[in-house]
């Protein structure tokens, strides 16, 4: 016999069809996360930030009124959809996550842009935090500074499924760090029309970034992920920078980095600047493996792979490159025993290897520009 009834949990109402005889099966349940507890009073922990009908209509008022969140007490914050201007930082507090309705139904509205990057940015960072399921815009003014989320001495946060866009003059930051360890997954940061712009700018610290798309665009000078010290682990992104006319790095990797960067993609092309698609420096040594690089552009060098240091140590395997200056080079030649470089299972479609050939060891690595068959480079990566 079919039978209907009504089960009410908080504010949601679920309507359930039944029979005599009913087989369940894990993932043809609905959960559902009530705003409000039995006899609709509010659940502990969670507050609501909403136009109407909210516990709070404003992000940073609703983040000001926690006061006892701990490991043993967290709390989250839920945006309802709409727009929301940010008229002062959010400042983030300990064991406390933001989630927003989803990219396209929570947008967070930047206002303040100044020389001060702490005091220009959405979100200040806290330990044991987490962002998510939100939009961020922000516009920077000439001379000053607009920031998605600046990082300080900040471990264990998380930022998943967010959306950073970032326009205008001055300098722009999707992500600024400093001595902070980070995850960013599932997110896309898009800047455009700055001096000077970093998708991510890691003065120091650890990063693991996941599953990401960086898009900068119509700048001076752009990067899209710069870690200066510390480690960094960059898997299945991609990042593109288009219309620039300075100095342009999709990677760069600056003081004593271990980087690892793999199943990614990279596509540089603007008319001016010398452009790198990952650019390490000072005795960083990365692992590169699995990745597509394209950089072009009628003015300017243009580089797969640069290693500026006579201590780089660079282990490439599985890679597609695309670079007519060079598509590895390597600064190598005036270390007589570091500094060597590994180039293993690699297409160049244009561009070689550029460097010291007592350091630079090839095996199975093609010269595809070619005009008849791909030509297989010796072992020194000579062609």
């Amino acid at each position: 016999m079919l039978g209907k009834f009504k089960l009410t949990l908080g504010c949601a109402l679920v309507m359930v069809l039944a029979t005599a005889s009913v087989t369940v099966f894990a993932q043809n349940k609905v959960v559902v996360i009530p705003m409000s507890g039995d006899d609709a009073k509010p659940l502990a922990n969670i507050v609501t930030v909403a136009k109407a009908n909210g516990d709070f209509t404003d992000p940073v008022a609703a983040m000001d009124s926690i006061s006892d969140a701990s490991a043993s007490n967290p709390y989250l914050i839920v945006i309802a959809p709409g727009v929301y201007p940010i008229a002062s930082i959010i400042n983030m507090k300990q064991y406390v996550d933001v989630s927003g309705s989803g990219q396209n139904a929570t947008v967070l509205l930047g206002t303040v842009s100044t020389t001060v990057r702490n005091e220009s940015a959405v979100f200040n960072g806290n330990r044991n935090s987490g962002v998510r399921s939100l939009t961020i815009r922000h516009s920077s003014t000439s001379g000053n500074n607009a920031l998605g989320f600046y990082l300080s001495s900040d471990d264990g946060i998380l930022i998943d499924d967010v959306r950073i866009e970032i326009d205008g003059p001055g300098s722009n930051y999707g992500i600024y760090a400093n001595s902070s360890d980070f995850s960013l997954s599932n997110s896309t940061i898009e800047l455009s029309d700055g001096n000077d712009v970093n998708g991510v700018y890691i003065l120091s610290g650890v990063f693991n970034s996941h599953n990401n798309l960086i898009q900068l665009s119509d700048c001076t000078l752009a990067t899209g992920i710069l870690v200066n010290t510390g480690n960094a682990n960059i898997i299945g992104n991609r990042i593109t920078i288009d219309g620039c006319t300075s100095i342009q790095a999709g990677i760069h990797f600056n003081s004593s980095i271990d980087g690892v960067v793999s199943g990614s993609s990279i596509d540089i092309d603007s008319s001016s600047g010398n452009k790198y698609g990952i650019y390490s420096n000072s005795a960083s040594k990365g692992l590169y493996s699995g990745l597509r690089i394209e950089v072009t552009g009628a003015s300017g060098s243009n580089y797969g792979i640069y290693s500026n240091s006579s201590t780089n140590r660079s282990r490439i395997t599985g890679v597609d490159i695309l670079a007519a200056s060079a598509a590895v080079r390597s600064s190598n030649s005036t270390n007589a025993t570091a500094g060597h470089t590994f180039i293993s299972n690699a297409v160049f479609r244009e561009g070689l290897v550029d460097g010291a050939v007592s350091k630079l060891h090839c095996s199975f690595v093609f010269d595809e520009s070619a005009p008849t068959a791909p030509i297989e480079l010796g072992a020194n990566c000579a062609n």
